[in-house]
């Protein structure tokens, strides 16, 4: 049996503030807007430093104000991965292929209502992420630059989906919902610890913040499909009840 979490520990899930995601992708593939200033992609691995709110990187290589600042300012000084807006790019790319493709793949092996909605929501969804990057990267002149956390995002995706299609019936549905769980707290944690920290480009930072509200509401539906699917954890004083 999985684990079933309350989406409310995970980083103060943002309410999604775009209308549509139609909206969003005609917004990125506009020509308004100026880019704060445009950062070399390069292969070479993304860097870890220490950010405080006093230090002159800091204020220089923050992204605009998002829904992830209020939980983030409490984690105090933790170190932060530094990647350059091509391997953003990159590691964006790859979480929404593998997304994509993990819902194209094994969607025709579920059987319950709750995870058959969930592997729609995420196909529709991860596709139109995908879209308004390609137009965000297309306006901004951002070329994807292949590095490590790309590359164990799209090797880690492929395996999972290929370990999921011998199962089928419960065991499908339960294994995906345990899955796209954990893979929605690691994308959120890349999204806000390294993306939107550190992300340049106006037009790739508004695919950022669009990519963190749709994946907590990702998250809490992933949560409602693994309740369903296998009831909710025992409380405290449950588990410390003699049997």
């Amino acid at each position: 049996m999985g684990f079933v979490l309350d989406a409310r520990f995970f980083f103060g899930l943002a309410v999604a503030r775009c209308a549509g995601l139609a909206c969003c992708v005609a917004a990125c593939n506009g020509s308004d807007g100026q880019e704060r200033s445009a950062q070399a992609a390069d292969a070479a691995p993304c860097t870890a430093r220490a950010l405080d709110a006093g230090s002159p990187d800091a204020t220089e290589d923050a992204a605009p104000a998002s829904a992830s600042d209020a939980s983030s300012s409490a984690t105090g000084d933790l170190p932060a991965v530094v990647c350059s807006d091509g391997q953003i790019a990159a590691a964006m790319q790859a979480q929404n292929a593998a997304e994509v493709g993990a819902a194209q793949t094994l969607r025709g092996s579920l059987s319950s209502a709750g995870a058959v909605a969930l592997a729609d929501k995420l196909l529709t969804d991860h596709s139109l992420l995908l879209e308004m990057l390609q137009g965000a990267l297309r306006s901004a002149e951002i070329s994807p630059a292949d590095a490590g956390i790309a590359r164990a995002v799209a090797n880690d995706g492929r395996a999972q989906t290929a370990a999921l299609q011998a199962l089928s019936g419960v065991a499908a549905d339960q294994a995906y919902v345990d899955r796209e769980v954990l893979m929605h707290v690691q994308s959120l944690t890349l999204v806000e610890r390294v993306f939107a920290p550190t992300v340049r480009s106006d037009r790739l930072a508004y695919v950022v913040q669009a990519m963190q509200d749709l994946e907590g509401q990702h998250l809490a539906a992933a949560l409602a499909a693994q309740a369903a699917i296998e009831g909710a954890c025992p409380s405290d004083a449950d588990a410390r009840a003699p049997n």
